[in-house]
């Protein structure tokens, strides 16, 4: 079986609700993220991270990530028997 090579970004924040879809710098953050990504990966800010369960690791790190100012402190998440 072939793993999930997947993706994902997690950002906090207040957002706009219009039409059915949301709006705003946390949405827009949020797919950053998703772009900046590892593969098998959720990388999220660093201040969307509270608490995780034992079965997760994460790794700090910095993105650079288009249309942002400067680098972004972010964390990647995977889970512990993830290669």
């Amino acid at each position: 079986m072939v793993p999930l090579r997947a993706r994902a970004g997690l950002a906090a924040g207040s957002v706009i609700h219009r039409a059915g879809d949301y709006f705003g710098f946390t949405v827009n953050l949020a797919h950053r993220l998703v772009q900046a990504a590892p593969a098998g990966a959720v990388l999220a800010e660093r201040s969307a991270v509270a608490e995780l369960p034992p079965s997760v690791t994460t790794e700090e790190m910095t993105k650079e990530l288009r249309g942002m100012a400067g680098p972004a402190a972010c964390v990647a998440l995977r889970r512990k028997d993830a290669g």
